[in-house]
């Protein structure tokens, strides 16, 4: 089957990572734009260039997955801070309507952002002005959420009038949402009009009150009321939609409906909301499954995967204090040893696993890997994830797991990917460098300067801690490069194979 798909941007996160997981079935041909047609951080994607693209390849393919935000605004950051008005963009989206046309048993699968609200001060992915004013922002329009809703608390107006921010700032700002939001429900119409057969609004960073959730209800309110949704899917997220997507597409052409069976590691896991989220974390789940074109299973008897969820005990911290830092519920609200033994069990029969690692946001747990090291699991299992928020790492896990047709060798090379990125890189060495740049004259958001130490220092580091997995010793792997897509220590981009 051939799969066409658009990334979120140019990032590995949405432009690599789909490869890989899809190099692990061996019936799906995936194919994406030349990087060339990709922008640049805050730079936007050649969106007409990028649209002939699209036109010309769709004609043979047997489905596509694309994310709105690159065919209309050039890219998830462009769309947060572009200054085009509805009726060009709105020109832009009309390339699903041609596809279709061209290729009238294609398979459309297609995903756009709600636009975020981050609750801090910076610009590196909004506009200049969230640097100086992006907390007040999101606290203004939160509080006055809650004011609709009858929520303020005592001394909420007082802070709510004391903000100050230019009504330049918030009028440039507010356009633009409404913008978003107007484009949304346009997107929407190529639902029920059948351009589209399914698509997900995914909120990147969300939170219950403020800009976002009011976007939610707005959008929510419209799909209510359009007559299609059961082919809509709105919940947390935004890196992993086009993976999620492609296990959608992929079950489909497959005449598919994966039964997947969950566990939890935690009594409250199920109920326990993540950072950067807005709602509880089997909520999340169960739009997750759905758009990846699976079911929840009524009993592990029944279940074509045994997904296994490392949730926090009580509470969700950073991957960076699990160890020196950890809250003590991480050890007393959850069971990680019966846990592990039950991945185990489910290895001795035969079971295929998934191991989404949500236990923090930021990165992977090291308990629970060192823990499946001593048990020689690691190899049985046919996928994992830990990495940025619950939902990324869940959407990632699923997709791996629904694709992967057995535990073959690019399974295991995921399986050690994901390793070094998630627990490796994003727990320890992104710390670790952090330490030290300053004296490289680099910084946390800036690497540019001292790139070639970045790149030696971070690769050295990981290296030494995947050679020290026993997991190693049966898929001893070569980090052959580290980079740096955006120059920032946030996100790696890794190239590895097998020695």
């Amino acid at each position: 089957m051939k799969v066409l798909l658009v990334p979120l941007d140019e990032r590995p996160c949405n432009a690599k990572f789909p490869l890989l997981v899809a190099e692990s079935s061996e019936d799906i041909e995936l194919l994406e734009p030349p990087q060339e047609l990709f922008g640049y951080k805050k730079s936007p994607a050649d969106v007409q260039n990028l649209s002939e693209w699209v036109i010309a390849n769709a004609c043979e393919a047997d489905a596509m997955v694309i994310a709105l935000d690159s065919l209309v605004y050039g890219g998830l950051i462009p769309s947060r801070i572009h200054y085009d008005d509805i009726d060009t963009l709105e020109a832009r989206l009309n390339v699903v309507k041609d596809v279709r046309r061209k290729n009238p048993r294609i398979k459309i699968y297609a995903f756009s952002t709600v636009m975020r609200a981050p609750t801090y001060n910076s610009s590196e992915e909004e506009p200049d002005y969230y640097a100086q004013y992006g907390a007040d922002l999101f606290l203004r329009r939160t509080l006055m959420d809650k004011k609709d809703r009858g929520l303020l608390l005592e001394g909420d107006l007082d802070q709510l009038d004391s903000i100050v921010i230019p009504s330049t700032v918030i009028r440039d700002y507010e356009t633009r949402r409404e913008i978003n939001l107007t484009l949304n429900q346009l997107v929407l119409k190529l639902v029920k009009s059948g351009d589209i057969d399914y698509v997900v609004f995914p909120q990147d960073d969300s939170s219950p009150f403020g800009y976002t959730a009011q976007a939610q209800r707005k959008l929510a309110q419209a799909i209510a009321s359009s007559g299609v949704r059961s082919h809509v899917g709105i919940y947390p997220g935004s890196d992993e939609v086009g993976l999620t997507l492609l296990s959608h597409a992929v079950c489909a052409l497959r005449n598919e409906k994966p039964s997947i069976s969950v566990h939890y590691v935690s009594t409250l896991g199920p109920g326990i909301v993540p950072r950067y989220e807005d709602r509880p974390m089997y909520e999340s789940l169960k739009a997750h499954i759905r758009a990846a074109g699976a079911r929840i299973a009524d009993s592990s008897e029944k279940a074509d995967i045994e997904l296994m969820i490392n949730s926090p005990g009580k509470t969700m911290q950073e991957a960076q204090y699990s160890l020196v830092k950890r809250d003590l519920t991480y050890d007393t609200y959850r069971n990680l040893s019966e846990f592990v033994n039950t991945i185990v069990d489910y290895a001795d029969q035969g079971r295929k696993i998934a191991v989404c690692d949500s236990a923090y946001s930021n990165g992977g747990d090291p308990q629970l890997i060192a823990m499946m090291d001593e048990c020689g699991i690691i190899s049985s299992i046919s996928s994992y994830a830990g990495w940025n928020t619950n939902c990324n790492t869940l959407g990632n896990t699923l997709s791996q797991a629904i694709l992967a047709q057995d535990t073959n060798a690019n399974v295991q090379r995921n399986l050690a990917y994901r390793l070094i990125e998630d627990v490796f890189y994003q727990t320890f060495v992104r710390w670790q460098l952090d330490e030290e740049i300053l004296d490289h004259g680099g910084s946390y958001t800036n690497v540019s300067s001292c790139l070639d130490w970045a790149r030696s220092c971070g690769r050295e580091k990981l290296q030494s801690m995947y050679d020290a997995l026993s997991f190693a010793v049966g898929m001893p792997m070569s980090i052959d490069s580290v980079d740096f897509p955006w120059e920032r220590l946030f996100e790696i981009n890794i190239d590895i194979h097998h020695v």
